[in-house]
């Protein structure tokens, strides 16, 4: 019997040394302790040796920490992250209450999907879009608060832009253009449709809510165009040294882009042509402004920036400046001096307009000179005059004495004949030279009228 019970409770000894380390180790806090205790109670019971059989505890684990609205789990479908209107918009399933509620907000009858703040909501972080033709942004505020995107332009461009808040409201949500550098060159507020003219290279938007608001508003961007368009007066031409010098009879095109802070993108052009008088046809295609003013200035000066009067007014005054609004086209009588003159072409009022333009400077022929009769027939006249520099032909018109109708006929040189004439008949003849310049002709002035008769036989 003795052998027996030495034997129980070396059997006993020999279970307790091989318990696993983690029954004790593992457990937390007081439930350890207890587990503990009541093993160790267990043993010294000679009577009825037990062996403990409960299962060990499980270790604790912290709960995970909420994650904060707006931010994006590291799981998180990256697809719901651009902020792009999607029919089919849902959140992830890992998202918080909150993100699915804000990510797939109905607004009439669709689901917008906005960036997550953790995402782009600085410049740091700001997500690559693009800008083409039919692009749209939506983003949802429910606080103050900024999202940040980023596009290039490959070429200058002009973005036909329209900006809606989605609410309705009369809250302030703009989208804001800066450079690379940070500097601010654009707004575009909520509710207003507008372009803007961008230079090539990388931009960045901010979509910011201007204050606190206690419900959800909803801002959408959307570009209804986006065209590259020509421009020959490329940079550097910003100031008098950096003139871009222009030849006349040529049609230049220019753009005045988005410049940093509201100061103006001026280009400076020169001419050094010769004395004398011309023809400045001047075309604003699109002036763009946020307020008003949407004009596009030319103003005259030499190398020093000293204006010259060189605009031909009404009345016979001359002028340093005309201003084109946009969508006109103009033809301005200037008087070129000797030497060159340069102009500075700048947006109207501040902050300074933008736009595309044209510009040409066309050569006045000369006016004719006096026509002479250099021999008369039966049925017609030979006449000339005078040869004038800088034309490609002569328009002459006549009629008989008498006559309300004039007839006109157009000749390359200086002499012409005028025929199927009646005989033993007055008529008045005047002549006037013309340049065709891009298939367009422009005209000196009528000489005086040459009155001259065929002969009877």
């Amino acid at each position: 019997m003795k052998k027996k019970l030495i034997a129980t409770m070396i059997a006993c000894t020999m279970l307790m040394t091989c318990l696993p380390s983690a029954t004790f180790a593992d457990t937390v806090g007081e439930q350890g302790s207890q587990t503990s205790v009541e093993m160790q109670k267990d043993a010294d019971d000679t009577k009825a040796p037990q062996v403990a059989t409960e299962t060990p505890a499980e270790p604790a684990v912290s709960e995970p920490a909420a994650t904060p609205d707006n931010t994006v789990t590291p799981e998180a479908d990256p697809a719901a992250v651009p902020g792009i209107e999607s029919e089919a918009a849902t959140a992830p399933e890992d998202q918080t209450a909150s993100q699915a509620s804000e990510n797939a907000a109905p607004i009439n009858g669709k689901k917008m999907m906005t960036a997550a703040r953790a995402a782009n909501t600085s410049k740091g972080s700001a997500q690559y879009i693009s800008m083409a033709t039919g692009t749209t942004v939506t983003n949802t505020f429910t606080s103050t608060g900024s999202y940040w995107y980023k596009f290039t332009v490959n070429s200058t461009s002009r973005l036909d832009l329209e900006a809606v808040n989605m609410n309705g409201t009369s809250n302030d949500i703009c989208a804001y253009f800066y450079k690379p550098t940070g500097k601010y060159i654009a707004a575009v507020d909520s509710d207003e449709s507008r372009s803007i003219f961008l230079a090539k290279g990388e931009y960045y938007i901010e979509f910011r809510l201007g204050y606190y608001v206690n419900k959800v508003e909803t801002f959408r961007l959307k570009v209804k165009s986006n065209k590259a368009i020509r421009d020959d007066l490329v940079e550097p031409n910003d100031s008098y040294t950096s003139a871009k010098a222009l030849k006349y009879n040529k049609v230049y095109y220019g753009v005045l882009t988005e410049s940093a802070d509201g100061t103006r993108d001026d280009d400076y052009v020169s001419f050094n042509v010769p004395k004398g008088r011309y023809l400045m046809y001047i075309r604003v295609i699109k002036a763009s402004n946020p307020y008003y003013g949407k004009r596009i200035n030319f103003i005259a000066s030499n190398s020093n920036g000293d204006n010259r009067n060189i605009f031909l007014g009404d009345y016979g005054s001359h002028f340093y400046m005309m201003g084109v609004d946009s969508g006109s086209k103009k033809a301005f009588k200037v008087d070129m001096p000797k030497g060159k003159t340069y102009l500075r072409i700048t947006g109207d009022q501040y902050p300074a307009s933008t736009g595309n333009y044209t510009i040409q400077l066309v050569r006045v022929p000369g006016k004719a000179g006096a026509l002479k009769l250099k021999k008369a027939k039966k049925h017609s006249l030979k006449l000339t005059c005078t040869n004038v520099k800088y034309r490609t032909g002569y328009q002459v018109r006549y009629k008989k004495s008498g006559a309300k109708k004039w007839t006109t006929k157009n000749f390359k040189k200086n002499t012409f004949t005028l025929t199927k004439l009646k005989k033993n008949k007055k008529y008045k003849v005047k002549v006037r030279v013309y340049k065709t310049v891009n298939g367009k002709k422009f005209y000196g002035k009528w000489s005086k009228v040459k009155t001259v008769k065929t002969k009877r036989k």
